[in-house]
C-alpha cells in the first residue's frame, strides 16, 4: 500500500503561496520528505516480492504508482522550495538552496536505487535460468535412464524368452 500524499502547494497562485509561513512550508516539506520515505519502503518490499517471483506485469503496474508517487513527492517539495525563493528573506532563500540540494540527493539516490535493482534482477534471472537448465538437464538425464532401463527391460524380456524355448 501506497502512501497518502499531502495536497500540493499550488505555486502558481503567489499570493497563498506567499502567505504560507516558512515553518508552515518546512513542514509541508516534512510531510513530502516522510511520504518518500514510505514509497521508498513499498518500493523496496514490491522489488524483494519481484526479486522471488519474477513476475514483470505485477512489478511493472506496482513501479508505475510508485514513479507517479515519486514524481508527486518531487513536486510538492518543489513547490516548497519555489514558495521560499518568494520571500525577500535570505534565511528562506537559503532554506529553498537547501532544499534544492536535498531534491538533487533525492534524484540521485533514486536513480542508484533502480541500478541497483537492475543489477540484482540480472543476477536473479541468472540464477534462475541456471536452475531451469539444471532441471532440464535433470529431467533429461533421468529420462535417458528410463529410456535404458526399457531397453534393459525389452533385452532381459528377449532373453528369458529364448531360454524358454531351448528347454
Amino acid at each position: 500500500a501506497l502512501p497518502e500524499l499531502p495536497p500540493l502547494i499550488d505555486v502558481s497562485d503567489e499570493a497563498a503561496a506567499s502567505s504560507l509561513s516558512p515553518l508552515l512550508i518546512l513542514a509541508r516539506l516534512r510531510q513530502f520528505q516522510e511520504s518518500r520515505v514510505v514509497t521508498y519502503q513499498a518500493f523496496d518490499t514490491a522489488f524483494r516480492s519481484y526479486l522471488e517471483h519474477l513476475h514483470d506485469s505485477v512489478f511493472q503496474a506496482m513501479c508505475s504508482r510508485i514513479t507517479q508517487h515519486f514524481a508527486m513527492c518531487s513536486a510538492g517539495v518543489r513547490s516548497c522550495e519555489a514558495a521560499l525563493r518568494l520571500s525577500d528573506s535570505e534565511s528562506c532563500i537559503a532554506l529553498a538552496d537547501l532544499i534544492r540540494s536535498l531534491q538533487e540527493g533525492e534524484r540521485d539516490k533514486l536513480h542508484l536505487t533502480v541500478r541497483y535493482q537492475l543489477a540484482r534482477v540480472d543476477e536473479a534471472r541468472r540464477a534462475a535460468d541456471k536452475a531451469k537448465a539444471r532441471k532440464l538437464a535433470a529431467r533429461h538425464h533421468h529420462h535417458e535412464h528410463e529410456h535404458e532401463a526399457d531397453e534393459d527391460d525389452h533385452h532381459n524380456h528377449h532373453h528369458h524368452h529364448g531360454e524358454a524355448a531351448e528347454e
